[in-house]
């Protein structure tokens, strides 16, 4: 039977490293989350543009080219108009920055293919991080228990990720996707799924949301969470990259970059986004 690569061994110091850093972080995303609001914008405003800035670098590595500062223009607009729940803005957004994308290149390459090429590279980050991102806050928004709601999203990414690990690293045999990632194995997404649905349970069922269609919910949630992780694996061999990491940005010590951290949240974030729009408690 094929097994997995072995994991490599983490040094004491890059543990404590990530050990202290995820002690700073969690409280402060669990306050965030509670607080919703301005302080929740807040956060995940600057998550979006360090995040906009590492896929752009990113895309460098491959000689792709794309217009960061738009992008990020772009990036902000749209997360305040989820914020706002203006679709209007939202709409404007992709519109201007297009137009803007096109025009400066065109003017800079007088090349109209590459000009539009452009457009596709710049928005695509847009899209990955800024929409996800916007379902989060209007997910929050939601009353009386727009709170709860967000706090199974989180449960059932991190829930994902933790029973995986947990599980992979005491019953891991055979490989899950090892041209993705070669630590990651069948028994450890197994107990990935099956430990965030009972995890997020409790949170569904303090709010009285349990039922057949959310335990659905919460199965595809943690397959999206897992498959979340390996696009963003694949993302990083596609560019030729360890980390997403941008040099004198490392905002994780320990963690490597913010997609590295958030890249099954966003995929998470869209599941339950379309539960919810689906089944009518959002309509933006």
């Amino acid at each position: 039977m094929t097994t997995a690569s072995p994991r490599p061994p983490r040094s004491m110091s890059n543990m404590t490293t990530r050990a202290l850093t995820g002690i700073v972080l969690l409280p402060l995303v669990m306050f965030a989350t509670f607080s919703g609001g301005l302080v929740l914008l807040a956060l995940a405003l600057l998550l979006v543009v360090l995040g906009a800035l590492e896929f752009y670098h990113m895309e460098r590595q491959r000689h792709l080219q794309s217009n960061a500062v738009v992008g990020v223009g772009v990036a902000v607009t749209v997360v305040l108009a989820f914020h706002l729940q203006n679709s209007l803005l939202y709409q404007m957004a992709f519109l201007v920055g297009a137009l803007l994308i096109f025009g400066m290149e065109l003017l800079r390459t007088r090349q109209p293919l590459a000009s539009a090429s452009r457009i596709l590279t710049t928005l695509g980050g847009v899209l990955y991080l800024a929409v996800p991102a916007g379902c989060l806050l209007v997910i929050r928004q939601i009353e009386p228990l727009g709170v709860n709601w967000l706090y199974a999203v989180l449960f059932s990414t991190w829930g994902t990720d933790t029973f995986a690990y947990l599980c992979g690293s005491a019953f891991g045999r055979t490989p899950l996707a090892p041209r993705l990632s070669p630590n990651k194995t069948r028994e450890g997404a197994l107990g990935g799924v099956v430990g965030s649905v009972a995890l997020t349970s409790l949170v569904l069922a303090q709010m009285h949301a349990l039922s057949f269609a959310t335990l659905l919910l919460l199965v595809l949630a943690a397959l999206v969470a897992i498959w979340g992780d390996l696009f963003e694996s694949g993302l990083k061999r596609y560019f030729g990259v360890k980390d997403s990491t941008v040099p004198g940005l490392n905002v994780f010590p320990g963690h490597g970059g913010v997609l590295d951290r958030v890249d099954a949240l966003l995929w998470v974030a869209l599941v339950y986004y379309g539960f919810l729009a689906f089944s009518g408690r959002v309509g933006f």
